[in-house]
């Protein structure tokens, strides 16, 4: 989904400073850990392409959308 395909280290600290990310966060650490850890490690080590391939798919669940859409209007994502 191109409307939440920034994955970079500093959108990723924006996100996790506000109480949306932080729920973000938890839903995707409960849908999938071993996934999150993967997208967190390549964010960690610049590749954001393989980050963005790896969350892509989580973001199917409606309640993971919401929660993108709110942060990406809240200019956290973008």
């Amino acid at each position: 989904m191109k409307e939440n395909s920034n994955y970079s280290p500093t959108a990723l600290t924006r996100i996790m400073g506000s109480p949306e990310g932080q729920q973000l966060f938890s839903l995707l650490r409960q849908t999938d850990p071993a996934i999150l850890q993967q997208a967190l490690d390549a964010a960690q080590a610049g590749d954001s392409a393989k980050a963005n391939a790896l969350l892509e798919p989580l973001t199917r669940d409606k309640a993971i959308l919401a929660l993108l859409r709110q942060l990406q209007g809240g200019g956290a994502l973008g």
